[in-house]
């Protein structure tokens, strides 16, 4: 038997050259879902709550970063 432990995903955004858009990615569907008071400041670090369930009923997501 495996056990499987999760941790919530971290960034430290002080290493971003700029505001990021921030989203996770359902891969599942292909489906992006907004990360609430995007876009980021570049500061400090932050932890992110994935949104749940996804469209097949499984946790996986993808957190996407992206400076403009």
């Amino acid at each position: 038997m495996t056990a499987i432990t999760w941790a919530m995903p971290s960034a430290n955004l002080a290493k971003l050259s700029g505001p990021a858009a921030a989203r996770w990615f359902d891969p599942t569907s292909g489906e992006l879902k907004a990360i609430e008071g995007a876009p980021l400041p570049s500061t400090g670090s932050r932890e992110f709550t994935p949104p749940g369930k996804n469209a097949a009923g499984e946790s996986d997501w993808v957190l996407v970063l992206e400076v403009k």
